[in-house]
């Protein structure tokens, strides 16, 4: 090949943007992630609860404790409020509590904190993310309570979790 020939080529190949532009293409991502994400809650939330209304009591129960979960897993990373997921099943926050109890059989903080504290473990094992950063990336914004909450689910610390198994 020649040199003219490979200085075409080289032209046509994309441009890699720099972290700028990156930084712009990337926010703007998480822009329409957010938005297509709440159009689609927004969605799943009226056709769901169309079809909820239509099911027997204790079918109900169950559906609406399923659209409760799938919220959680959905906002794990989030700080997430009892009021967020009533919000989203179309229900009030003390009949979502009362039938989550009833179909998990524990509260729906005690969930949510269960589920932070098995997302932390991985990024515990498989990061090098300090334990405040991990706290915040799942959602906790208090470190103490985060180490309370693992510790008491665990019993022992996150710092020891990461010694023992990384």
């Amino acid at each position: 090949m020649n040199k003219q020939l490979l200085s075409q080529l080289y032209e046509r190949e994309p441009k890699i943007p720099d972290v700028g532009e990156m930084t712009i293409i990337l926010r703007s991502l998480e822009f329409i992630a957010s938005y297509l994400s709440s159009l689609g809650n927004t969605y799943c939330t009226t056709e769901d609860t169309a079809k909820l209304l239509t099911q027997p009591k204790q079918k109900q129960e169950e559906v609406l404790v399923q659209n409760a979960l799938t919220y959680i897993k959905m906002h794990v990373t989030e700080k997430i409020s009892i009021d967020d997921i009533a919000h989203y099943c179309n229900y009030s926050t003390s009949y979502v509590s009362r039938n989550f109890n009833k179909v998990v059989g524990m509260n729906i903080n005690s969930y949510i904190n269960k589920l932070k504290v098995e997302v932390s473990k991985t990024y515990l094992i498989t990061s090098n993310k300090t334990i405040a950063e991990i706290a915040e990336i799942v959602g906790f914004e208090d470190l103490s309570y985060y180490s309370r909450v693992f510790s008491s689910l665990l019993g022992i610390p996150p710092a020891e979790f990461r010694r023992r198994f990384s």
